[in-house]
């Protein structure tokens, strides 16, 4: 073996919630949202390549009884998008809120989505987060989803936008 070339050992790291941040006993954050509405969460980055324009062209497709509230940034290119498809009176767009109060803001929530494509080539480690609140998770049917979701999913369509409100329809 050569002296100069050491083998080091690798670890995995399991991406996980912290539990002292997201677990079902905290408190709701204070949100002025539509009262009667089951309220769909999407916590996440709001560039469209992550897939928050597939979630707002679904919302046309969703019964009014559902209202979105949207955390993350930058929210112009989506609120454009909520604008140009007429559905911005069903979103509430939070912006940037601070990772140690996300919890609060997924307890208002009764479906969360995860609309996330293969093409973002990204993990979809916000799951984990939604899991750990217990709420029901919508997503696209792709193998990243089914590896962490498995039979708690509720899977539509690869980028199909009337399946994928279908399922949050279903999911509550």
């Amino acid at each position: 073996m050569n002296e100069n070339f050491k083998i080091k050992k690798i670890s995995v790291v399991k991406d996980i919630p912290d539990k002292s941040i997201f677990n079902t006993k905290v408190k709701p954050a204070k949100l002025n949202l539509p009262k009667n509405k089951k309220i769909v969460v999407y916590l996440g980055g709001l560039q469209l390549y992550k897939g928050i324009s597939y979630l707002i062209q679904a919302i046309p497709y969703t019964n009014k009884k559902f209202h979105f509230l949207i955390m993350g940034y930058p929210i112009e290119d989506a609120q454009n998008l909520a604008k140009q498809l007429n559905v911005q009176d069903r979103i509430t767009f939070t912006g940037k809120i601070p990772y140690e109060k996300a919890a609060s803001y997924l307890k208002l929530g009764d479906v969360a989505v995860s609309p996330k494509t293969l093409e973002s080539g990204e993990a979809n480690a916000k799951i984990y987060n939604y899991l750990a609140m217990k709420l029901p998770v919508v997503c696209f049917d792709i193998p990243e989803n089914r590896k962490i979701l498995k039979a708690k999913g509720f899977y539509a369509k690869h980028k199909d936008v009337i399946d994928l409100a279908r399922k949050i329809e279903v999911a509550r």
